[in-house]
């Protein structure tokens, strides 16, 4: 179980590009490091196309997803969180906690309203994730 996820400000620009290009969609992304023990530490971002096409919902491609999935393992690391932005606050919605339940690691929500953002883990329960930013922003 991941309870912390360790970035760095380049991953949080990213991040906010990623959400402001996507407007009025939702945006969606992986982000990709390693894991020790309990903490998570971001590598790089890939960006997905949200193929829901929604302001409401993202949903990702199957096969662009499965053969990214399978290019990180080769690669040695991991799929670490699942990045998606809101047109609220950034909190999970009833879908997001239906799927989080099923993808048991850390879920970043940003609002694309004033970019905050938090992460969120189910575990037996819905969980905060504690995001340590390792530089200076």
């Amino acid at each position: 179980m991941i309870k912390k996820l360790e970035l760095y400000c380049k991953h949080i620009d990213e991040l906010q590009r990623i959400t402001k290009n996507a407007l009025p969609l939702e945006s969606c992304a992986l982000l990709v490091g390693n894991i020790r023990y309990d903490i998570a530490k971001v590598e790089y971002i890939i960006e997905l196309k949200n193929i829901a096409n929604s302001y409401a919902m993202f949903m990702f491609d199957e096969k662009e997803f499965y053969e990214l999935y399978m290019k990180v393992r080769k690669d040695k690391r991991d799929i670490i969180a699942i990045f998606h932005s809101h047109p609220s606050k950034p909190e999970p919605s009833s879908m997001d906690l239906k799927y989080m339940i099923l993808n048991q690691i850390p879920w970043i929500i940003m609002s694309n309203i004033d970019y905050k953002f938090y992460a969120y883990a189910y575990y037996d329960k819905l969980e905060m994730v504690e995001i340590v930013i390792l530089d200076t922003c």
